[in-house]
């Protein structure tokens, strides 16, 4: 207690101002290592985001592609053609299959 009875009005401020300078500088430290773990965290999500959207697109596409197929062969069978409809039937199902395996 004898050191703080001791201590000049300017002592004890420069104290202050060192103890907000070192606390301004530790927050100020925890925000950049904050901000570049969470700037690595988005961008993780953004991979694995992009990764699925191309997944789903790929799937979505084969599922159409597949279903006009189906409505191909349908009109094959529908109305008189040279064409047999068995081979779009196969496609259909070669895209359906692919489609599953993109989901």
């Amino acid at each position: 207690m004898k050191l703080l009875d001791n201590m000049t009005v300017r002592f004890s401020w420069m104290l202050v101002l060192a103890a907000f300078s070192y606390l301004l500088i530790v927050v100020g430290t925890m925000g950049l290592y904050s901000n570049h773990f969470s700037r690595q965290a988005f961008g993780t999500l953004n991979q694995l985001n992009v990764a699925q959207t191309a997944a789903l697109n790929r799937a979505y596409i084969d599922m159409l592609r597949a279903r006009v197929e189906m409505d191909r062969a349908a009109e094959l069978i529908r109305a008189p053609s040279f064409d047999r409809p068995g081979p779009v039937i196969e496609q259909a199902g070669m895209l359906l299959k692919s489609a599953d395996a993109a989901f």
